[in-house]
């Protein structure tokens, strides 16, 4: 089972943060022999009156699973790397501030963050990239529109009109509540609407019930549109409780990867003409890819580069728009009998830039086409097909 901080050391609670952090005036994560702050900044750290702390050593944080389902009510050791006096529960209502005397939360968080998307980052096989300006613009303002697009659509480029059709559960009527909420926000009411959201997000990253594959996904998606509203557009106060809780979303993305690495679900599904086996295996497959997308887009915005691309490259998708839009087990038959599906692996996108129409193309495909091949590839494309170009 994983471990959260297993190797590290803290000094006792009373203690408050080392010198150099006091003298920044920095919130100190209290690690031995040095903090992160300076261990990052190769500086001397010293904790004064305090000859060793090492035998203070608290046990371990354990991620739990049992037997075989993904047991996550034990992920209050993933919010933070340092302890928040009071909890986090208790600074969700406002009724003590979340990082006092603290002004810059990248030290403490990000600085800590394990790299997203990529478990061999340790052994510096990673692939960074970056994105330029009219890149994050695109993805920046197509992530704020979901929320609306949920509302008044009744689905998002990864939630699919249909998946709830028999059974929403709990998680994903309070992301309808939440997201009504956000669409009809207005700076009278601002602060309502975000304490709304705290609270929806205190139930969900404290669940404590085993999870079905079902139920997995539904948090992934929930919890991926929350960290937009909160990441993209909530104030000071927002962005850093959706920093601290930034593992748990990549947690809870990498564990259902794993729960879902079944190459031939999309393939099955199409051939055995099982419109509901495709709706849910799409969408597991492009709330996957979301999860990491979000998490990576805001780690280039804050740090300039992101170890995303690894990982998105082994996840593959089904771009054809007409699939997704399907109404009706009759229409999707339909198009899968008229239309190439357009499997996307490996995010090449040679043939479907070639041979594909505009038509062809939805959200998800136009955005991976403008992470791969910036928005002027993109709007190569769609100016060959005679279709709207992006506006950035």
């Amino acid at each position: 089972m994983p471990t959260v901080n297993s190797a590290s050391t803290h000094v006792p609670p009373r203690q408050k943060s080392c010198t150099a952090c006091k003298k920044a005036k920095r919130r100190c994560d209290l690690k031995t022999p040095r903090c992160t702050r300076c261990a990052g900044k190769e500086w001397q750290c010293e904790y004064p009156g305090l000859a060793c702390a090492r035998q203070n050593c608290p046990s371990e944080a354990v991620v739990g699973q049992k037997e075989g389902d993904l047991w996550l009510g034990n992920l209050e050791g993933l919010v933070t790397t340092q302890p928040i006096d009071g909890g986090l529960e208790a600074n969700m209502d406002g009724s003590a501030p979340l990082f006092d005397n603290f002004t810059n939360v990248e030290d403490m968080i990000l600085e800590t963050l394990p790299v997203i998307g990529d478990s061999t980052a340790d052994d510096g096989s990673s692939e960074y990239t970056t994105l330029d300006t009219d890149q994050l613009s695109y993805t920046q303002a197509t992530f704020k529109s979901f929320p609306r697009l949920l509302v008044f659509e009744g689905e998002t480029p990864f939630i699919h009109r249909h998946l709830y059709d028999n059974y929403m559960p709990s998680t994903i009527q309070d992301l309808l509540a939440v997201s009504a909420l956000y669409a009809a926000k207005s700076p009278a009411q601002e602060d309502l609407v975000f304490r709304v959201l705290d609270a929806k997000v205190t139930r969900l990253v404290n669940r404590g019930d085993p999870w079905t594959l079902g139920e997995h996904l539904a948090c992934v998606q929930a919890l991926t549109i929350y960290q937009i509203i909160r990441l993209f557009d909530g104030d000071i106060r927002q962005r850093s409780i959706a920093e601290a809780q930034m593992p748990i979303l990549a947690t809870w993305v990498e564990e259902l990867n794993s729960r879902f690495r079944d190459p031939g679900s999309i393939e099955n599904a199409i051939e055995a003409s099982n419109w509901r086996s495709y709706i849910f295996a799409e969408s597991v497959r492009r709330s996957v890819i979301f999860g990491y997308l979000v998490q990576g887009v805001y780690r280039v915005c804050r740090r300039g580069w992101c170890s995303v691309v690894g990982t998105l490259v082994t996840l593959p998708f089904t771009a054809q728009k007409r699939l997704w839009k399907a109404k009706s087990a009759f229409h999707w038959q339909k198009v899968y009998r008229e239309h190439r599906a357009w499997e996307i692996s490996e995010m090449e996108f040679t043939d479907f830039l070639e041979d594909a129409t505009a038509d062809d193309a939805d959200d998800v495909s136009i955005m991976m086409m403008v992470l791969c091949k910036g928005c002027d590839g993109a709007n190569a494309f769609l100016e060959k097909n005679n279709a709207p170009l992006l506006m950035v």
